[in-house]
């Protein structure tokens, strides 16, 4: 199953440089709720760059540079991609042209419904709530704040239609923010290499017990 993705819809040129927010993550295919932080890390001539951190149970945390072009108003253009998994060295990422298209963070005007005013575990936002379809045709409402940096999202729910033998709904939700975020991934990365990557993914599945049969590295695109 694919999960709606995350609305980029904050104006990096207005967010503060080291805002953070962090996110618990359900969805029907998640035995327990899954933490993600987002940080705007670097404001740079080349771009601003937003690192992507998943937090796993055996600390082997899965970190994901983003670096969009630099200008007002929401993401523009995702230029490059950085990898980090847990120790191992820093790599590349081509970005394929679906992520392009993912992550330029720009929600369609005519899906604004109006505005509310609600209430998540870190607080009570005033927001613009935005209905749209995903390409599966599932409801997505998403509410969206200017203040929540530095991606703006307060919550996303959504409705799951890719199998019809599972039960339950996609959300993501704002738990936790800050403005102390440092750059995680700062040493220089190494160029894409699909062969490593996957012999990496073999390592970790002997060392943690994952099943051979869950998705490795290839077949899936890392959120």
């Amino acid at each position: 199953m694919t999960q709606p993705m995350m609305p980029f819809a904050c104006d990096l040129d207005a967010a503060p440089l080291g805002s953070w927010a962090e996110y618990e993550e359900s969805g029907p295919w998640i035995p327990i709720p899954f933490k993600t932080r987002f940080a705007l890390v670097g404001k740079r001539p080349e771009g601003v760059t937003i690192e992507w951190t998943g937090f796993s149970s055996n600390n082997d945390d899965f970190v994901m540079a983003y670096v969009f072009t630099p200008g007002k108003g929401p993401p523009r253009e995702l230029v490059k991609q950085v990898l980090q998994d847990g120790a191992y060295e820093p790599m590349e990422s081509p970005p394929s042209a679906h992520r392009r298209q993912d992550f330029r963070g720009r929600l369609d005007t005519r899906s604004l419904v109006g505005t509310d005013e609600i209430t998540v575990r870190v607080g009570t936002f005033r927001t613009k709530r935005y209905h749209y379809l995903t390409a599966f045709g599932e409801n997505v409402d998403a509410w969206i704040s200017a203040t929540a940096w530095p991606i703006c999202l307060v919550k996303l729910d959504a409705e799951q239609k890719q199998d019809p033998s599972t039960t339950g709904r996609f959300s993501y939700e704002l738990v936790a923010t800050g403005s102390d975020a440092k750059p995680r991934i700062t040493r220089p990365a190494v160029p894409h290499n699909l062969e490593v990557l996957k012999k990496q993914d073999d390592e970790k599945r002997a060392r943690t017990g994952r099943p051979d049969n869950a998705p490795r590295v290839g077949d899936t695109i890392v959120p």
